[in-house]
């Protein structure tokens, strides 16, 4: 027998009132409703209702167990993940984003003016979502202009090369604000930290000299520029004491 209204009407009604156990009951409802079917006259699904009155178990079932879409949308566009960030609800709202809920984020931050191609070690958000297979992602993505032709590579080597150029100009601080964001998206190159703590020491910041070079030589300890680095610290402690 077909479901009947007064079926739909008693899915959403619990999805509403947080009754897990009648959702899940076999007898009373899984086996007589379409949950997904069961919507109200705008449109939301019980997912919807589930995540507006803040019924965090409601919501886990019915994403886990019954493969419902967070990014599912009513007939006025609205989506669960709206709903739970309108309702402050921080629990929910980390729920649906870590369950694929990342969607209206990125609609709404690019609706912001956000930078599109913003680049880390990790590469930019484009890079990102195609390494989690964020299909829906990649597409907002693309549609806004994203730049699928950077190469993380290629931006590490212009900023490495822009702290290098600015080294030689003498302009130290702002060779390692340079060294510095090479070494956001290459964290493992002993070499940046050798020249960011010359950079420090021609300064005459000894101390953060001192941690660079520390970090370079950690990293590479049989490295002979790891060495020099130490060595030229030691060299500037011995004349400070010297004229002191």
């Amino acid at each position: 027998m077909a479901p009947s209204f007064s079926d739909y009407t008693v899915a959403f009604q619990a999805a509403a009132d947080g009754n897990l156990r009648l959702l899940k009951s076999k007898r009373e409802m899984a086996n007589k409703v379409d949950l997904w079917a069961v919507k109200d006259n705008k449109g939301c699904n019980v997912l919807h209702a589930a995540v507006a009155k803040g019924h965090f178990g409601v919501c886990k079932f019915l994403v886990e167990e019954m493969a419902f879409d967070v990014n599912s949308t009513s007939d006025e566009g609205v989506t669960p993940m709206l709903l739970a960030a309108i309702d402050g609800n921080v629990p929910i709202l980390r729920y649906l984003l870590d369950s694929g809920g990342h969607c209206e984020a990125v609609r709404l931050l690019l609706s912001r003016g956000v930078p599109l191609d913003p680049l880390d070690h990790r590469g930019t958000p484009l890079h990102l979502a195609t390494l989690k297979d964020q299909d829906q992602t990649m597409k907002i993505l693309l549609e806004h202009g994203a730049d699928d032709e950077i190469s993380v590579e290629d931006d590490i080597t212009n900023t490495k090369a822009k702290a290098k150029e600015l080294f030689a100009k003498g302009e130290y601080l702002s060779a390692i604000y340079f060294y510095d964001m090479a070494a956001e998206m290459d964290p493992l190159d002993a070499t940046l930290f050798a020249n960011q703590s010359l950079c420090w020491l021609r300064m005459g910041e000894g101390n953060r000299a001192l941690t660079d070079a520390v970090k370079c030589r950690m990293m590479r300890p049989q490295w002979a520029k790891a060495w020099e680095a130490m060595e030229a610290m030691r060299s500037t402690a011995r004349s400070a004491e010297q004229n002191t």
